[in-house]
């Protein structure tokens, strides 16, 4: 369960975050970071794909903080 948010506009925010956290989690969590080598899709690139995959990590990062935010606001 969520904190008790009172302003309709930070309680509407703090579920659209919620909801687009939890989205970008389960893309990562299905793989979303792999990256192909060829055209073909055939192999991965393990930097490419680290790297794309630490990108993604630091966004959800950041949207929790600005739900934080959001909360002590």
């Amino acid at each position: 369960m969520g904190p008790a948010i009172t302003d309709p506009f930070f309680r509407k925010l703090h579920a659209k975050l919620a909801e687009e956290i939890d989205s970008r989690v389960n893309v990562l969590a299905r793989g979303g970071a792999l990256t192909s080598v060829s055209a073909s899709g055939v192999g991965f690139d393990p930097v490419a794909s680290a790297m794309k995959y630490q990108e993604q990590v630091a966004y959800i990062a950041a949207l929790q903080a600005v739900i934080e935010l959001g909360v002590e606001i």
